[in-house]
């Protein structure tokens, strides 16, 4: 079954942004991955957006390092939802690779 991924970019200025690659990524971006966003934030005020202001570059690393996992594991999604959670990191290093947060370089 195959799953439509979607990419929403706007690309902008890195003022103050100091490594290159960082800077000529620096974008708002959103990810749609069948219908649902999942750069969706939740902000201080309890008011939800669906972008993300930063560095692509960590993003296309991460995919690039992690696209066989993403594709060859057997249903990671089937595993239960309690697993998922970034505080079990050390106890489920497949977190790592199968959860967009994996990708923040140091970045949210």
């Amino acid at each position: 079954m195959s799953v439509g991924i979607e990419l929403q970019i706007e690309w902008l200025d890195a003022p103050g942004v100091r490594a290159p690659e960082l800077a000529a990524t620096w974008a708002r971006y959103q990810l749609w991955v069948g219908g649902s966003c999942v750069t969706q934030v939740e902000e201080p005020d309890g008011t939800f957006r669906r972008s993300i202001y930063g560095s692509l570059y960590p993003l296309a690393k991460w995919i690039a390092a992690n696209w066989w996992l993403l594709a060859g594991h057997i249903r990671p999604s089937a595993t239960r939802s309690a697993y998922w959670t970034w505080s079990n990191l050390r106890r489920y290093p497949w977190l790592r690779q199968h959860n967009l947060r994996g990708a923040g370089d140091g970045m949210a």
